[in-house]
């Protein structure tokens, strides 16, 4: 059965983990090239670019922390053309978003919690 809250629906099926600030970085850097092989098998396995597998998993778009110059290539805009702010003290213009379905942050906004 689905959750939802005012603008967001979602089935959550996979482990979902909490750690403190103080730990983040350390489990990242642990973790971080794992995490990348896992990706990049799974999209191996599935014959398909990350945004195509985003998409047929029913994601709707992509929002991320990561440089302008590098990330508009591939169709991210600032994320606060949508309306979506940041916690944390990171520039407008690093907070990205990407639509995997046109129009899929239309009337959407608020602040996002990550990193």
């Amino acid at each position: 059965m689905a959750e939802s809250l005012a603008h967001t629906k979602w089935l959550c099926k996979y482990h979902i983990v909490f750690t403190p600030k103080y730990r983040r970085k350390i489990i990242y850097n642990q973790l971080r090239e794992d995490i990348k092989g896992i990706i990049k098998d799974l999209c191996k396995w599935k014959g398909k670019e990350s945004f195509k597998l985003a998409k047929e998993m029913g994601y709707t778009s992509v929002i991320l922390v990561g440089d302008p110059a590098f990330y508009h290539r591939f169709g991210f805009k600032a994320a606060a053309n949508f309306g979506i702010k940041h916690t944390q003290n990171i520039p407008d213009e690093n907070v990205m978003a990407c639509e995997l379905v046109p129009d899929a942050l239309c009337g959407i906004s608020g602040i996002i919690e990550c990193c």
